[in-house]
């Protein structure tokens, strides 16, 4: 057998190895999901918008929810401020893609629902958990999609 290619093998089965004694640590303590904050709130007397208030580079599993209600509009998973920037970013460019400062293009189609829906930023407000390990994210945001069929993650809204 190719030595090269057994190595491969030796190392994916290593580091799939350390990865589910990772998930299992994490299996001994709940996520803590944080109190709903205000999507578009204004830093005191300034244009800009305050941070999100997540550790940076956070890994985490996050809600995008509807005030009026107290709906959950929305459940992703990522890093968490990239991500809720992002779907800001959409929202107050019209619910449409923006052009990133390098040129690329960034969409959002929760930024572009959440507009659709209602365009009052007032509205519209997050909550997140940390999880730390990027597959048991994506894992956990399918389960709780699946549980709690949030209207924007819907397969008719081009959701999952």
């Amino acid at each position: 057998m190719n030595i090269l290619y057994q190595e491969a093998i030796n190392n994916r089965i290593q580091y799939h190895s350390e990865q589910i004694g990772r998930i299992k640590e994490l299996g001994n303590r709940e996520p803590v999901w944080s109190e709903p904050r205000k999507l578009f709130k204004k830093k005191h007397g300034k244009k800009q918008f305050e941070p999100f208030g997540v550790p940076y580079r956070t890994i985490g599993v996050y809600r995008i929810i509807y005030e009026p209600t107290g709906e959950t509009m929305s459940i992703g998973c990522g890093i968490v401020s990239t991500r809720l920037y992002r779907h800001r970013s959409v929202f107050l460019n019209g619910g449409k893609d923006y052009l990133s400062p390098g040129g690329s293009s960034n969409g959002s189609a929760t930024g572009g629902h959440m507009y659709k829906y209602n365009t009052h930023r007032k509205n519209w407000m997050f909550s997140w958990c940390d999880i730390s390990n990027k597959s048991l994210a994506k894992e956990y945001e399918d389960v709780l999609i699946q549980s709690e069929k949030p209207l924007f993650n819907n397969k008719s809204m081009g959701g999952k």
